[in-house]
């Protein structure tokens, strides 16, 4: 007597039951767009999306589901050898035959971060279990470590470390102290602050009132407690004294200069 799996097996309906299963699984994971040979994959650790990286030079993100494309990565200049995702799924990770490691933005496909200083092809990567180191391997002999972070988030962590420092608050820094002020996600009271320091730097190493005056306007506007009144008063004073102590310094010097302008018309003189 036949067992039931061989009657299963063996019945006509069943076998185009299988087989027209095995086709929609089929046809449901040909994920088509690269151009040449696909050499990398990973599945995101939720499996719901695929990366696939080729010799096309791109890296493809794909609804592991529905097989669509989500985003195209370009960037790379040879082929990759390997992809993965971050723990947190947000950001990825290429490597590739240009000898350099780069981080891509899940979401909007945006390049982050290109790491270089390897010299030849790069094979291997890796994130940490908490994806804020990466790990790189190459041709080149050697394993190099990373801190996995974006250009903004390096930012961040710049302005951060250096938000108390005096030469960030320099004039002659507006530009840097700019930046920290629009990405480094500070809090309004931290940012009043920092202009207030802004405008004190001001007056004192330029004798910018103007622009003081106008750091302590925006610091209060961020932050009610900032009295703007109060701190230009000292700004004047302050400016008010540097320009009276340089103009005593300037008359003395000219006293000096008209006492020697005499002195040397007596010597002149007395020799005649």
């Amino acid at each position: 007597m036949a067992s039931i799996s061989s009657s299963v097996l063996a019945s006509t309906d069943n076998e185009y039951l299988i087989l027209a299963a095995l086709d929609r699984v089929r046809a449901r994971n040909l994920l088509q767009g690269h151009t040449s040979y696909v050499w990398a994959i990973a599945f995101s650790p939720d499996g719901q999306q695929i990366l696939s990286g080729s010799l096309d030079k791109t890296v493809r993100l794909w609804d592991a589901d529905s097989g669509k494309l989500l985003h195209t990565f370009e960037g790379h200049t040879s082929s990759f050898n390997e992809i993965a995702f971050s723990p947190d799924e947000q950001q990825i990770l290429s490597v590739s035959d240009d000898n350099t490691v780069r981080l891509w933005d899940r979401d909007s496909g945006k390049l982050l971060h290109t790491f270089e200083g390897h010299t030849d092809f790069v094979k291997a990567i890796a994130f940490s279990p908490d994806g804020q180191q990466i790990l790189s391997g190459s041709d080149d002999n050697t394993v190099r470590l990373w801190l996995a972070l974006d250009g903004q988030n390096l930012l961040k962590e710049g302005c951060n470390k250096l938000q108390l420092h005096p030469d960030l608050v320099a004039p002659k820094n507006e530009s840097a102290a700019k930046a920290c002020l629009d990405y480094a996600a500070w809090e309004d009271t931290a940012k009043a602050e920092f202009l207030v320091r802004q405008g004190w730097s001001a007056a004192q190493i330029e004798q910018n009132f103007k622009v003081a005056v106008t750091k302590f306007n925006e610091a209060q506007k961020l932050d009610s407690s900032v009295d703007s009144k109060e701190w230009e008063a000292k700004a004047g004073r302050l400016v008010a004294s540097v320009k009276v102590e340089e103009g005593g310094k300037l008359a003395s010097t000219r006293g000096e200069n008209k006492g020697g302008d005499h002195s040397l018309q007596r010597s002149t003189t007395n020799r005649s």
